[in-house]
């Protein structure tokens, strides 16, 4: 097989076994350092009163706080925790009912006037007791949220609530605790600041990597490259660029767009995990949309909406209703469950393709490189996601600065060094001067790109020679007649690839033709050969001295 010019490879080949040692060590000492970060990071929640005092229900319950806020809070919560004289377990799993009176008003700086939020608002609350806890709440025993606001509008917020009858209460409960808690500012900008560096990383991957494979056709890419490329803009989305709306806007767009560019950046990913595993493997020939590429399409778009609307669900319950269970609503479960059951599917299809693949690495030795490299590095990312998820740490909605840093970290990370090590190799990227030569099949590219001594002495050792009657004939001229009594010199004489040997000057030629001959060529000889050569075989130069015939 002729290669008529060197095919672009990718750093994968070109790295050594230290190369790859040392992305790896860069991806899990970032990824540390990330997590470290995040655990010694601001906690998300605060509270807004100075301290809790425990009001006894025999006195007058009221309570009244003023507090001063900003857009950074983004939401406030007031809760609420009864004390439960008894530890015998007589109100063990028993609901009872709590009535609250709440009065809410905000103060706008610029106006300087209070605004009533809410007038004698009742709110009904069951409390449940532990045996074994000496504060009450509700039925996964968390404090009773009172009051929520998902939106910060005014400078400051006044709120009173008072327990009507308290002393109705008095055989089950001592006192009752309020607490105001609010998103920690630092929190949002650890959040801000920390997304912006990854979206900026991120636009300047995706420059680099514009401007590596900007001098070859989209046809010519890898699929490894072509992924990274789509993987590279649905990363931008991961890290959100409208994050900031969440804090400034006051409706639920935002957030329902945020949770629409996190569910389809792990939908491609997901996605790509098994294009790769599966398509590594098959050839191009048999990837056909029907049989290849439509089954996973139809899996993981059903999986995507269902994502999306799950993730939507838990944002906005926990924002607009943190009091409520998503457990008590039937439509949420029936759609958890749904996602659920296809995340299994996939997961059994992922590992099904990931044995098929590690078997035909032995079929295939071209694919052991690549397999390696992708194989180790996503089956590492996929075992600590799918630890964070069981820990509850990955999740639309952020528990704290460790689970939000680490993960967002790891996807980032996980995109940049495979970006990096499909880029194309930096010496092997000479384009060709004869056609816009670019990728060549996955086989090529574990072969030399050009032919050295040995290859064509071995080839041309294996021709065979045919025995002719005559002198060696060296693709004579059409319409040129053989002439014995020109003789032959080597030095007028110069070698074209397409047309055999031919006089180097045509008045040198008129000259040997008028001149009496001064050698005569050789006479026919039986034992002379011709070279043989096959339409693949490389055009082979012949070397001769003055003193020996040609060889």
């Amino acid at each position: 097989m002729e290669v008529e010019a060197r095919s672009m490879r990718m750093n994968l080949h070109s790295m050594s076994k230290v190369g790859f040692i040392v992305a790896f060590v860069i991806f899990a000492v970032v990824f540390l350092i990330s997590i470290i970060i995040g655990a010694t990071g601001p906690a998300v929640w605060v509270y807004l009163d100075n301290d809790a005092e425990a009001i006894p229900l025999s006195l007058d319950s009221a309570w009244q706080i003023t507090a001063n806020v900003s857009v950074l809070h983004q939401r406030l919560l007031l809760k609420a925790a009864l004390e439960n004289p008894r530890k015998d377990g007589k109100y063990l799993g028993a609901s009872l009912p709590v009535k609250f009176v709440i009065n809410v008003r905000g103060w706008t700086k610029s106006t300087n006037q209070w605004t009533n939020i809410t007038v004698n608002g009742l709110q009904s609350r069951s409390v449940v007791c532990r045996q074994d806890k000496q504060w009450c709440g509700d039925e996964i025993y968390r404090n009773l949220t009172l009051i929520h606001q998902p939106f910060i509008a005014y400078d400051a917020y006044y709120f009173d609530v008072t327990i009507p009858n308290a002393t109705d209460y008095l055989t089950s409960f001592s006192s009752v605790v309020y607490r105001l808690t609010a998103l920690n500012t630092d929190f949002s900008l650890f959040t801000l600041w920390f997304r912006f560096v990854f979206l900026f990383t991120t636009f300047i991957y995706i420059v680099v990597f514009t401007i590596k494979m900007r001098g070859f056709d989209w046809k010519d890419w890898t699929i490894e490259q072509k992924w990274c490329g789509v993987l590279l803009f649905a990363l931008l989305g991961y890290n959100n660029p409208f994050y900031a709306t969440i804090i400034l806007a006051q409706n639920a767009f935002p957030i329902f767009l945020d949770q629409l560019l996190l569910a389809s950046f792990l939908v491609l990913l997901m996605l790509f995990w098994l294009v790769m595993f599966d398509g590594i493997r098959t050839e191009p020939q048999n990837q056909t949309f029907r049989n290849f590429y439509l089954p996973k399409y139809a899996v993981l778009g059903v999986f995507w909406i269902l994502a999306i609307i799950v993730f939507t669900w838990m944002e906005v319950n926990d924002i607009y209703s943190p009091e409520q269970t998503l457990s008590s609503s039937g439509g949420f479960t029936f759609f958890a469950i749904l996602m659920l059951a296809l995340l299994l599917v996939y997961a059994f299809w992922l590992f099904y393709v990931i044995f098929r693949a590690i078997g035909a690495r032995d079929s295939m030795p071209y694919l052991s490189l690549r397999l390696k490299f992708f194989g180790v590095f996503t089956l590492v990312v996929i075992a600590i996601v799918v630890i964070g998820v069981l820990a509850g740490a990955v999740g639309p909605v952020e528990n704290n600065a460790a689970s939000l840093l680490s993960f967002l970290s790891l996807f980032n990370l996980y995109i940049y060094i495979c970006a990096f090590v499909y880029f194309p190799s930096r010496d092997l990227s000479v384009p060709s001067t004869k056609a816009n030569v670019g990728m060549v099949k996955l086989e090529e590219l574990e072969e030399d790109d050009t032919l050295d001594a040995s290859a064509v002495a071995s080839r041309a050792a294996s021709f065979t020679p045919t025995p002719v009657q005559g002198p060696v004939v060296l693709n004579e001229p059409a319409g040129s007649q053989y002439n014995p009594n020109l003789a032959y010199n080597p030095q007028q004489a110069a070698y074209n690839p397409n047309a055999g040997f031919a006089p180097a000057h045509a008045q040198q030629q008129q000259q040997h033709q008028h001149q009496q001959p001064t050698q005569m060529a050789p006479p026919p000889n039986p034992n002379a050969v011709r070279l043989n050569f096959g339409d693949d075989d490389v055009p082979v130069r012949l070397e001769h001295s003055d003193d020996d015939d040609i060889q």
